[in-house]
Order: structure tokens, then sequence, then C-alpha cells
């Protein structure tokens, strides 16, 4: 399998990089796991608005 966190990192740069997230976007990434959301979405401990994938271990396997 390939490397999780390594996929997570590349979709987080290509968010990074896309035209539009400039206009007050912020990722979240922890490993496998990752949000986007607005800085004004109160997404303050990762526990407000947000769009959020993740793989877990089982389907990692």
């Amino acid at each position: 399998m390939k490397d999780i966190k390594n996929i997570f990192r590349n979709l987080e740069k290509l968010l990074r990089n896309a035209n539009w997230f400039d206009d007050g976007w912020e990722i979240y990434n922890r490993g496998p796991y990752l949000q986007l959301y607005k800085s004004s979405w109160h997404n303050h401990n990762q526990g407000g608005v947000h769009f959020e994938t993740y793989i877990e271990a089982p389907q990692i396997k």
C-alpha cells in the first residue's frame, strides 16, 4: 500500500495551490485525516463547520 500520509500531504499541496484557496480557506492535516474549512466557520479545535476526509486503519489494511 502506498504511504497514506504522503497521499494526504500531496492532497493538501494541491488544495493550497488551487486558485480559490486564498479566499480565507484553511487546512488541518493530521496524517491520513484532513479538514478543509473557512477561517470564519468557527472551526476552533476542529469542532466547527468543515469538510473532512480520512482513511481509518481497517481501510488502510
